[in-house]
């Protein structure tokens, strides 16, 4: 598996609804390589764009049980070029996520998003994972955020 750990910032908004939810809305570079397996045409991929995460999180009462954190990410330009070929890649969509309010210390999950290969390898329908770290403080803020590519599947 080849990537980079990324340390995800760029907020571009945040804050409490009315309803007491906080919401982090961010945009976040994204520069990571992965190896994207084609068959014969298989070869690393140095991709580069934003991912666009947002974490909404209710904070508990002492007498409704907490809400789930909703998440939500989606890429946002991403593409790349294959070191061999030279050829360009594109990783498109998006991915909802609900996790435990209980799991503020360190969230992890992984969301699929869909790669198109360029022409002539047209045909494979191939997804991309990337695997998400995120640290929220006690009123549910990010703190910290990280992604890495893993390996793509068929």
């Amino acid at each position: 598996m080849l990537g980079l750990t990324l340390l995800l910032v760029g907020v571009v908004g945040g804050g409490t609804a009315g309803s007491g939810e906080v919401v982090s809305d961010l945009i976040i570079p994204f520069d990571d390589t992965a190896f994207v397996d084609n068959g014969d045409a298989s070869e690393q991929v140095d991709f580069t764009g934003s991912i666009h995460l947002v974490v909404k999180f209710i904070p508990p009462s002492p007498i409704i049980p907490p809400s789930p954190i909703k998440i939500h990410t989606n890429m946002m330009g991403v593409s790349g070029t294959g070191r061999t070929s030279g050829l360009h890649y594109e990783l498109t969509g998006s991915a909802n996520f609900e996790l435990p309010a209980n799991a503020l210390d360190n969230l992890s999950f992984s969301g699929s998003y869909r790669l198109i290969p360029p022409n002539p390898i047209k045909g494979q329908d191939l997804t991309q994972s990337i695997r998400y770290h995120i640290q929220l403080d006690d009123s549910g803020n990010v703190l910290e955020s990280t992604a890495t590519t893993t390996e793509p599947t068929f």
